[in-house]
């Protein structure tokens, strides 16, 4: 039974073009992740660009339809594997492994299509390269030994199962018989060409599937984040209490709430500008503390401490008032800007479990401090 092998790669050859052309226009519109996309997409045209080889093989030179159409399809798996590892913030990991792999492989190709020629023999180191770049792809998403987002799971499975195909045709090819031309390679390796296709589907879905999740959780990751100081905001702290409470026995956590003295002043007499850049400085100050801090509005903060009782939660609020004290910065032309903070505080423990109580009682505390401060003022 012959099946038409040409145009099985003439279609193969479609879907890559169609998918160069999406994965170019993601590139062009996500920049959060552009650097893989960008060899996503390159990856994409190599393949494109040696199935079209394959395509006209018997109609062009030897050199053209087997060296340089497997110079493109290994250099694309290689630019696929560079992209993923920038995708998953790891450089250029095991760059020199797949370069090998392609260079041992061209040599190879050499070697079996003008000294020794073999069809069979191609296939063969085909289906290795392909086998063991697959591999290094599942090692750079296999970080700490799982593998935890939908996305990668999916890329995980998908690049088990090409293995599980280069190693059928390899098989195949080396119990099947002599092969004269991979146009007429028969039944077997038409199935395995129609199996590599479905894999490059899959892997092309998973990688527009990680573009959309990474994309997604930007999204979310911007919503919880205040733009001007780069901290958490509102809806990050009360996503992070909804996590933490109810308290575990033997644990506790500290709140305080942290309000700016006379910011309006600051804004009247410098500027906007200068109250943004003051309290961009002033989160620069309370992060060397390393609590975990947030805005809660305008020129109020929430800073939250682990583990801790009412008297240490003092002290550290004395030290840290003393830092904001010591904060002085020179604004140009206008003088120097300088205040205090007012911090009301509060613990929870396992006894005192509700998030909005513990916020009313640390704002009432701040509250008894800034009317300390006013009725000392007027006197």
């Amino acid at each position: 039974m012959n099946f038409d092998i040409r145009s099985l790669l003439i279609s193969f050859n479609i879907i890559i073009w169609i998918n160069f052309i999406v994965m170019t226009l993601t590139w062009y519109n996500a920049k959060l992740i552009r650097n893989a996309i960008g060899y996503w997409s390159f990856g994409q045209a190599l393949f494109g660009f040696g199935t079209l080889l394959l395509v006209l093989r018997n109609f062009i030179p030897d050199f053209m339809s087997i060296i340089v159409a497997n110079t493109c399809l290994i250099g694309a798996h290689v630019a696929v594997q560079e992209g993923l590892a920038r995708f998953m913030n790891r450089g250029t990991y095991l760059r020199k492994a797949s370069f090998a792999i392609l260079v041992l492989h061209l040599a190879s190709i050499f070697y079996f299509t003008y000294f020794m020629p073999s069809v069979i023999f191609r296939i063969v180191i085909y289906s290795i390269s392909t086998g063991l770049i697959f591999a290094i792809n599942i090692k750079t998403v296999w970080q700490k030994g799982k593998v935890e987002d939908a996305p990668l799971k999916f890329l995980t499975i998908t690049l088990v199962l090409g293995i599980m195909v280069a190693t059928v045709r390899m098989v195949f090819a080396l119990t099947g018989g002599n092969y004269f031309d991979l146009m007429y390679a028969g039944f077997v390796q038409a199935v395995s060409i129609i199996g590599m296709l479905f894999i490059y589907v899959a892997l092309s879905i998973s990688q527009f599937w990680l573009v959309v999740y990474k994309l997604g959780l930007e999204i979310q990751r911007q919503a919880m984040i205040d733009p001007l100081t780069n901290i958490g905001n509102r809806r990050a702290l009360d996503a992070m209490m909804e996590s933490e409470l109810p308290i575990r026995a033997c644990s506790s956590i500290g709140i305080m709430m942290i309000d700016v003295d006379r910011f309006k002043e600051i804004n009247d007499k410098f500027g906007h500008q200068a109250g943004d850049y003051y309290l961009i400085e002033l989160v620069k100050v309370i992060n060397e503390t390393e609590y975990n801090l947030f805005r809660f509005g305008g020129d109020e903060f929430v800073a939250i401490v682990h583990n801790i009782d009412s008297i240490t939660l003092s002290q550290k609020a004395e030290y840290l008032k003393q830092k904001v004290k010591d904060l002085t910065i020179n604004w140009p032309d206008q003088g120097l800007i300088n205040t205090t903070v007012s911090i009301g505080m509060a613990v929870a423990d396992h006894h005192k479990m509700d998030w909005d109580e513990l916020v009313k009682s640390a704002d009432e505390g701040l509250y008894r401090v800034k009317k300390q401060k006013q009725d000392s003022a007027k006197c």
